[in-house]
């Protein structure tokens, strides 16, 4: 008889480093099996877990970290986890961005679409950015650059293969979902990808996304884009 292999986790607390108080709702994202969850009010998580996978703990506030998970914090409960707090300046900037919008199904269901599928973003007057433009000319667009002689955009999805292939957990995972929707940083969406933020821009110009969008979208409409993108390039890719 074959023994079932028994489901490992991590449970710790993440805490302020400066005053050793703990911190409740810390988003605490596993890069490596793409899953997530949240610490409670007395700053417990508990998330599945093995041997080198990638933790990334992020709070507003507080400079996020990445964490490789090792033997012991498996063994042994308890783990630890100090995050450092940002500058007052750095905060004040980052709490503003955050007043943009929210969940990018919510979103759509609620903001006025104009012909160019472009959204009003809340907090900035009579400006819109467009969540994919879908006109003949902006398909034209996309071909070529999806199958141009130097195209970045073919290089980093080839390069990539293998982390791309995370985008539609990302997109099913909740959790993960509602930490991207208050995100406008770009870190988890590269950390998960393994890419640049040079490769990233690169995938939204070639995908016919406008400057205003990759500036002012919420990680969570990123995410969206990148893999509306990427769906787009494997399509298009067996008939190529």
């Amino acid at each position: 008889m074959i023994a079932q292999r028994r489901e490992q986790y991590i449970e710790g607390k993440v805490l302020n480093a400066r005053t050793r108080t703990f911190i409740p709702n810390v988003y605490v994202i596993n890069l490596t099996s793409v899953s997530g969850t949240t610490t409670d009010q007395t700053g417990t998580f508990k998330i599945q877990s093995k041997v080198r996978d990638k933790l990334y703990f992020s709070f507003l506030g507080f400079k996020p970290i990445k964490v490789e998970v090792t033997n012991d914090m498996i063994k042994y409960r308890g783990t630890e986890v100090a995050l450092t707090e940002l500058a007052y300046a750095l905060e004040t900037d980052v709490a503003t961005l955050y007043s943009f919008t929210g969940f990018l199904d919510i979103d759509a269901r609620n903001t006025p679409i104009t012909v160019g599928r472009r959204y009003n973003i809340s907090g900035l007057p009579n400006r819109s950015y467009e969540v994919g433009d879908y006109s003949p000319g902006a398909v034209t667009k996309m071909l070529g650059g999806l199958f141009g002689v130097d195209n970045s955009l073919y290089s980093v999805f080839r390069r990539k293969a293998e982390k791309m292939k995370k985008l539609r957990l990302m997109r099913k995972n909740t959790d993960i979902k509602a930490f991207l929707s208050s995100k406008y940083d770009r870190n988890m969406i590269l950390e998960f990808l393994g890419i640049s933020i040079y490769d990233l821009e690169a995938i939204l110009k070639n995908c016919n996304y406008s400057n205003l969008f990759i500036k002012k979208a919420n990680d969570l409409q990123v995410l969206e884009a990148v893999s509306t993108c990427y769906d787009n390039f494997n399509i298009l890719n067996r008939y190529n």
